[in-house]
């Protein structure tokens, strides 16, 4: 009888299978094929019974994490998080060379605040976007500064403009005498 370990390793084996099928009948025949939709089902049994595997609790341990690259399990969300990382997109320590201890934990705060960086700069709230829109806020501002000036003047020179004239036309009309 296999062990939980050797018939997680198969079931996993097994979703990689239905997974490179799926993407091939999915370039071959497009989305909307029958038989794209038969290897979607069979990749998504595939991937039911990895997550049995993964999820199963052996008898007398609490329901936690278990690591399907090691084997490990885990009990405590603080030791999960650490050997499994804070997203999908970081390896678990068990695939890190070298990642033991205070090295880990070094390594988990790296790609924490690297998250975090990267989330600052996608929602452009670091301090050179803050600065960008500032000195954008500035030149606008100054610019409605320019172009209200600008008429300020022009409307000056139009009242002058309009007095001269106006003085012009009266003298013309009396005789020379204003």
């Amino acid at each position: 009888m296999p062990t939980a370990h050797a018939s997680l390793h198969f079931a996993a084996a097994a979703l990689a299978e239905a997974e490179a099928q799926y993407r091939a009948t999915h370039d071959l025949c497009g989305g909307d094929h029958l038989r794209t939709g038969h290897a979607w089902d069979r990749m998504r049994r595939a991937g039911d019974l990895v997550r049995s595997h993964v999820t199963a609790v052996p008898d007398g341990e609490p329901a936690g994490w278990r690591c399907f690259h090691c084997g490990d399990y885990f009990a405590d969300p603080t030791a999960a998080r650490l050997h499994f990382g804070g997203s999908e997109e970081q390896k678990p320590a068990c695939l890190i060379k070298g990642a033991e201890g205070g090295l880990l934990r070094a390594l988990r705060d790296a790609e924490n605040q690297a998250a975090l960086a990267m989330q600052a700069v996608h929602s452009e709230m670091t301090d050179v976007h803050r600065a960008f829109y500032a000195a954008t806020s500035r030149h606008a501002q100054a610019l409605i500064a320019a172009e209200e000036a600008g008429y300020e003047k022009g409307l000056k020179d139009a009242v002058k403009t309009m007095t001269a004239e106006m003085v012009r036309e009266t003298t013309s009309a009396t005789g020379g005498e204003a």
